[in-house]
């Protein structure tokens, strides 16, 4: 491994402490992320997205919108 980091730190221009500081950074924000959206995930009302989705009125889907065929909802 520590031969892989040392020629993409090359091939980066940085040294290896830099591009290990930058890949730690990139996985924890990456987690941040992950985290954040399972929040709002678990919070998330499916109730009211329902009541949107099927109400009355408005305009129909347009051309390319429509669900799939066989389309099979998953929650």
């Amino acid at each position: 491994m520590r031969v892989s980091l040392e020629e993409e730190a090359a091939r980066a221009g940085v040294s290896v402490e830099a591009l290990a500081e930058e890949a730690i950074a990139l996985l924890l924000e990456t987690r941040r992320t992950q985290a954040h959206f399972a929040k709002l995930c678990a919070e998330a009302d499916l109730t009211v997205l329902d009541k949107v989705l099927n109400r009355v009125g408005g305009e129909p889907p347009t051309a390319g919108d429509e669900l799939p065929e066989g389309y099979v909802r998953k929650f």
